[in-house]
């Protein structure tokens, strides 16, 4: 994953040097300045707060990371939505479930006494 990481921060900045290369050479510093400028884990600037510094470059890279996986689980779920609920629906259905269900309302109602009376009809 390290040389992953190396690898795609090296391709990365060539690449946007390469698209800059017929700018004045202060711009290629500039640049490279910003993608190596240390930032905190949000992104944002480091301060005392701050738990880990890294370059720009590497937050960026794996703050898209982080949301291209973020978004292909969401629409994978979101897929699976209807066979997720059919799942849940059975298992909550189930007779070991239901028994137990009953039973747990069976027990919180053992102190109460039910009297049913059967009388006949007065007119």
């Amino acid at each position: 994953m390290e040389n992953f990481k190396e690898l795609t921060q090296a391709l990365i900045q060539t690449q946007v040097l390469a698209a800059l290369k017929d700018a004045p050479e202060y711009l290629d510093d500039l640049v490279r300045s910003a993608m190596e400028t240390e930032v905190n884990e949000y992104g944002g600037k480091p301060d005392y707060n701050t738990k880990s510094k890294m370059p720009w470059l590497e937050w960026c890279v794996r703050d898209a990371l982080e949301t291209a996986t973020r978004k292909a689980v969401l629409e994978t779920v979101s897929e699976l939505e209807p066979s997720i609920k059919k799942s849940v629906k059975k298992a909550l259905t189930a007779d070991d479930i239901v028994s137990s269900f009953v039973k747990e309302i069976l027990a919180n109602t053992a102190d109460y006494k039910i009297n049913v009376e059967v009388a006949p009809e007065k007119t």
